[in-house]
């Protein structure tokens, strides 16, 4: 078995189109895969990363569902889902803040929790 190697395998720096990327990542399990938009989770470590890859960066997404629901190709039932389907139910942001809000919504009430 081959060792792996002591540096990094891929950079993707400044532009290389990670957002994009991930946006359409995003689509694909909606869309294809037929994941309701509240159960993708994306999740990032710094508030800079968190605020790429939230709404804004999948904003776009619903000018192309508004071209799905005008395309003549697709089925009746094809395109009453996806009028109905709404990207700002995609859970974003820092991986501690979600945690957080995971923790106070699912705590026994009354009940604080020191971590």
């Amino acid at each position: 078995m081959e060792e792996a190697p002591d540096r990094p395998l891929f950079i993707a720096g400044p532009g290389s189109g990670k957002t994009t990327c991930l946006a359409h990542r995003i689509f694909k399990l909606i869309l294809v895969d037929g994941i309701p938009p509240n159960g993708v989770l994306v999740t990032s470590f710094t508030v800079k990363a968190a605020e790429s890859s939230g709404p804004g960066s999948i904003g776009w997404g619903f000018q192309f569902l508004d071209l799905l629901e005008e395309d003549a190709q697709l089925s009746e039932d094809d395109r009453a889902r996806i009028s109905r389907l709404d990207l700002n139910q995609v859970v974003t942001g820092r991986i501690d803040s979600i945690c957080e809000q995971v923790l106070r919504l699912h705590r026994d009430p009354g009940v604080i929790r020191l971590i």
